[in-house]
């Protein structure tokens, strides 16, 4: 068990089957939020994403899935064993052979999530040293994380933690033939 500095009653562990539930909860909940923060800024594909609880389910059980298949992690953080406020899964990668060989395998981060009303208190921070933790145990070089354009949040600590932006993928409509313009 880790404990989170800025909040004593609360530890990093390893996922269990009992925290399906509110892991779900807290990626639906950070699916909606994605939506409406990508809406009020006027985000052309902020309606993309499904706001089903399925939809979370889904993303979820993929996390834990790969995690499992790869020998990677699901942590969560847990408040005095009563809540989950947040999870991270860490998968283990390899990158295509224009990298060079002894850069190819990286660790990469396929779920960060911290419970509405509990970012900013050191939860995504502590999260993210466990997941560089397991990375440097298993002799990697790299941390890989991917961020919504408007989840500005996400990034100031993502920058905070020393990432850096090494690509852009961009996004465009395209209409069918079929669809009205």
């Amino acid at each position: 068990m880790i404990q989170i500095e800025a909040l004593p009653d609360a530890r990093l562990r390893p996922y269990e089957p009992g925290d399906l539930e509110q892991v779900i909860d807290l990626k639906w909940q950070m699916n909606l939020a994605d939506i409406a923060t990508g809406l009020a800024a006027g985000h052309v594909f902020a309606d993309d994403t499904d706001p089903s609880r399925n939809a979370a389910l889904q993303t979820v059980s993929r996390h834990i899935e790969k995690a499992a298949q790869d020998l990677g992690a699901v942590l969560v953080a847990e408040l005095a064993s009563l809540s989950i406020l947040g999870y991270v899964a860490l998968t283990f990668e390899t990158a295509s052979t224009t990298i060079k060989a002894d850069r190819r395998n990286y660790a990469y981060v396929a779920g960060l999530v911290v419970r509405e009303g509990w970012q900013g208190r050191g939860i995504g921070t502590s999260l993210l040293a466990a997941a560089e933790a397991e990375a440097a145990r298993r002799n990697l070089t790299r941390l890989v994380i991917q961020v919504s354009a408007t989840n500005s949040g996400a990034k100031r600590l993502y920058d905070r933690f020393g990432f850096q932006d090494v690509q852009v993928i961009m996004s465009k409509a395209v209409s069918s033939p079929h669809q009205e313009i």
